[in-house]
């Protein structure tokens, strides 16, 4: 018996997630996850900037 690897279970549950919710709402989630991270990055981003100013100050 194979084992599956990460690429196959992730396939599979994307699979079972359309089946269910319909592709629509998964699309829906997709997009939203990507806000998200997009978020994230920029507040990231932001704090990394405000830390070296503060460092930079200090010198």
């Amino acid at each position: 018996m194979a084992f599956l690897g990460p690429a196959e279970i992730v396939l599979i549950v994307v699979v079972i997630a359309i089946f269910f919710f319909g592709k629509d709402k998964v699309l829906d989630w997709a997009r939203t996850a990507g806000q998200a991270k997009k978020e994230f990055s920029a507040g990231t981003k932001e704090e990394t900037k405000k830390k070296r100013k503060k460092t930079k100050k200090k010198k």
